[in-house]
Formats: structure tokens, C-alpha cells, sequence
């Protein structure tokens, strides 16, 4: 009874920062909406930081961790195009989860947020940023990459930008304007950054068609 509760003031909570916008959230609107207390909401959350929190972490829905990507079979460059594939398509099919998880990155929320998935939220994003260096440090020992750890990091912080980036301009309609009009694709965006590192053009093609049927095989989409 309590989770469908729980589940209830999520999608509630979600609708008014849609309807009203971060800046115009509000604890009280969220138990008057919900048809309920504010006493029973604080059942629930502390304040309306906890409930940004509990958004931000859909935004990890289904994610795989680092250690099912390195024990996969296979060529690990082709692991890590599959992962940052999958991560962009979250970007661009589900901005409201991924926009919220950046917006909780904010230490003005972090802080003011006592609630149980702030602890899990931290845990998945710092899987997020070691899961692809992990991956291309595999991939070369495998022979498949030949970036020293440096550049491993420069890329995929490169990446990681462009993934927050798209976020935040997805949930605008003038930004999700833009974003059609520069046809910024997953696979542009990843040929893209991979070439500034040195990858050849028909590698990292071959390896996002291979990492199409990864995901496919393995149900990850």
C-alpha cells in the first residue's frame, strides 16, 4: 500500500514540475494535489529536495552496473559505444528523469535532501562516470583502444558534457527546437567525439552498428 503511495506522489510531484517548473515546486501543492496531508506526506519526505531526489533516480531505471558491462563477452570498445548509446537515448527519450538527476548534482539540493535514494543517486553517478573508463581501459588491453588514461578521461568526460547538455536543452521547448535543427544524433555525437581522440571514421561506425545488436541481444533498450 505504502510503495503504490509512494509511486503516487512521484507522478503527481512530476506533473506539477511540468505544469509549474522546478522554481515553482512546492511541498504543500504536492499533498493538496495528491489528495492527501502534508503530515502524511512527511510520512514520505522531508521536503520537497527528498522528492527531487526520488525523481532523479528513475533516470537510472534498468541501468546496468559496471561490473555487468566488464564481465559481458566481447570487444569492450564496442561495450562502451553500446553504454554511451543507451545513455543518450535516455537523454533524448526521457529528459525529465535525466534533466532531474542533473538538477540534484546541485550540492544546494544534495544538501537539504536526508532521503534513502540520495545515497543510491551518488552510487549510480559515479557508476555513470567510471563505467565507460572502466570499459576502455578493458578495450585496450584487449588491443582496441590505444588511449593512454588521460585521454580515456578526456573522452568520456567530453561525452558525459554533451549527455548533460542535451538534458538540460531537451526539456525546453526552444532548446528541443535547436537540438532538431542541428539533428544532433546519437550516432553523430559519438562518431564525433571519438574522432577528436583519434578513433578512424569506419572503426567507430563498425562498432556503433556491432553495439546496435549488442543491445539488442541482450534486451538493454
Amino acid at each position: 500500500m505504502e510503495s503504490k503511495t509512494l509511486e503516487y506522489i512521484l507522478n503527481v510531484s512530476e506533473q506539477l514540475i511540468y505544469k509549474d517548473g522546478v522554481i515553482g515546486f512546492k511541498f504543500c501543492t504536492v499533498a493538496k494535489e495528491a489528495g492527501i496531508s502534508t503530515t502524511s506526506l512527511y510520512k514520505f519526505f522531508g521536503n520537497k529536495e527528498d522528492i527531487l531526489v526520488a525523481l532523479a533516480s528513475k533516470s537510472f531505471m534498468n541501468t546496468k552496473n559496471k561490473k555487468w558491462w566488464l564481465n559481458l563477452e566481447g570487444d569492450a570498445l564496442i561495450k562502451v559505444i553500446a553504454y554511451y548509446i543507451l545513455q543518450l537515448d535516455v537523454a533524448h527519450d526521457f529528459p525529465f528523469y535525466s534533466s532531474m538527476s542533473t538538477l540534484t548534482s546541485n550540492q544546494l539540493i544534495c544538501g537539504r535532501s536526508a532521503h534513502p535514494h540520495i545515497s543510491a543517486l551518488n552510487k549510480n553517478a559515479y557508476g555513470f562516470w567510471q563505467t565507460p573508463i572502466a570499459l576502455l581501459q578493458q578495450a585496450r588491453g584487449q588491443g582496441s583502444c590505444q588511449l593512454c588514461d588521460q585521454a580515456i578521461t578526456r573522452l568520456c568526460a567530453l561525452i558525459s558534457m554533451i549527455i548533460r547538455g542535451q538534458e538540460v536543452v531537451s526539456c525546453a521547448e526552444v532548446g528541443r527546437a535547436c537540438s532538431a535543427e542541428a539533428n544532433l544524433t546519437t550516432q553523430w555525437i559519438i562518431e564525433f567525439c571519438f574522432k577528436q581522440v583519434g578513433f578512424e571514421y569506419h572503426l567507430i561506425n563498425h562498432c556503433i552498428q556491432q553495439a546496435d545488436i549488442l543491445i539488442t541481444e541482450h534486451g538493454l533498450r
